[in-house]
């Protein structure tokens, strides 16, 4: 069975600079030689331009495209890529604040209290998984333990914090132009799947509701895919890293 090939990275746009600058001074140098110790000025002569003539156009030609792409390169790349990195970083901050207050609240379900070196450990899907498939007290584990006692103001304390990753969702979804098409539609899709979840709290019934947002966080927090199955990275996290 072949493996999947693997999409080649696409070199970043300031290594197209970085080699435009670095042979545009040798082409001046090869340029010079040659008019300087090869005999053109006949050839020239027969077009009706001097020799000296061509040279200065050459040249100038060549210095054009250096300073072009040196000011391209400081005036418009390197603050893109400043832009985006910083706006790159505040989404994974969130998202990173997302899961932390999220598993607070589970863990809080689950336990009746919760301390801060517990939810840093669950940060991880393995370890997610693991805490919440231990049994209590019966045949129970802990996520069906908070399955009975999620209420309406837990699923609503819970969507606050959904609702403000989804907001710097949208804002970074509008800022990062640099981004693949596939990458701005998995944030979409991220959103999408965001505002489902409030709209099932905002009429909040229990029952199917209860399943739907337990559902929908499990995948997120415990690496959970109807199509892989279980992975133990963040695939979510993963996927940010990589914009």
């Amino acid at each position: 069975m072949k493996g999947k090939m693997r999409k080649r990275a696409r070199p970043d746009r300031e290594v197209y600079i970085f080699i435009l600058i670095i042979i545009t001074w040798p082409s001046i140098i090869v340029t010079a030689y040659i008019f300087q110790y090869c005999n053109l000025s006949d050839t020239f002569c027969s077009f009706g331009v001097s020799s000296t003539f061509m040279f200065q156009i050459i040249i100038d030609i060549f210095v054009g495209i250096f300073v072009s792409a040196l000011f391209y390169l400081l005036l418009v790349h390197i603050p893109q890529k400043q832009r985006h990195n910083e706006t790159k970083n505040s989404l994974i901050t969130a998202y990173d604040q997302f899961k932390r207050n999220s598993i607070s609240d589970f863990v809080g379900l689950a336990d009746g209290s919760y301390s801060s070196d517990t939810v840093d450990k669950l940060m991880t899907p393995l370890q997610f998984r693991d805490y919440f498939n231990e049994a209590t007290s019966g045949h129970d584990n802990k996520w069906y333990k908070i399955a009975n006692k999620l209420e309406e103001h837990h699923a609503k304390s819970l969507m606050m914090t959904l609702s403000e990753f989804r907001r710097e969702l949208s804002f970074a979804n509008s800022k990062l132009e640099a981004a693949p098409e596939e990458m701005r539609s998995f944030l979409k899709r991220i959103s999408n799947q965001i505002h489902r979840m409030e709209s099932n709290v905002a009429n909040y019934e229990g029952g199917e509701d209860v399943k739907t947002i337990l559902q929908f966080y499990w995948s997120v927090l415990a690496g959970w895919s109807f199509i892989s199955g279980y992975s133990n990275i963040d695939q979510i996290r993963k996927k940010l890293c990589d914009i």
